[in-house]
């Protein structure tokens, strides 16, 4: 009950904030974020609502055999994956917060698969979208 309740402020947190959760999908945007610091604040609060989201999926569920949730805990973390894997933005006193496994699948996770928006202009027309309004 709990993970759903996280999963749900998650989901709702991300449609409220779409304008920036797609920056952080590609180094060139995410590094563009990184100057805004009112939206790269927003953008680490909607990792945190993440990060403890996933994990609460991820310690209740039996991933093995739940592929379909597997692959849904890794696409939401690859959006930040460029957080992540940025030692500077992540580093060791930011991983106590999490479990050591789920640490670990996190850490497995943004180095292995990329989200699919990184591989488009997505971000790119989203950053675009946002200076227009």
């Amino acid at each position: 009950m709990i993970a759903k309740n996280h999963y749900r402020e998650m989901l709702d947190a991300f449609l409220k904030n779409s304008d920036i959760l797609y920056l952080g999908s590609n180094p060139t945007s995410f590094a563009e974020l990184k100057k805004d610091i009112p939206r790269y604040r927003r953008y680490r609060t909607l990792f945190t609502l993440m990060s403890f989201a996933m994990q609460e999926l991820y310690l209740a569920m039996d991933l093995k055999r739940e592929k379909n949730w597997e692959h849904m805990i890794r696409v939401f973390i690859s959006l930040f994956r460029n957080y992540i894997l940025s030692p500077e933005d992540y580093g060791p006193y930011n991983h106590q917060a999490l479990t050591p496994s789920f640490l670990a699948f996190l850490m497995d996770t943004a180095q292995n698969f990329e989200h699919s928006a990184a591989r488009t202009s997505v971000a790119q027309y989203l950053k675009d979208e946002t200076r227009l309004t």
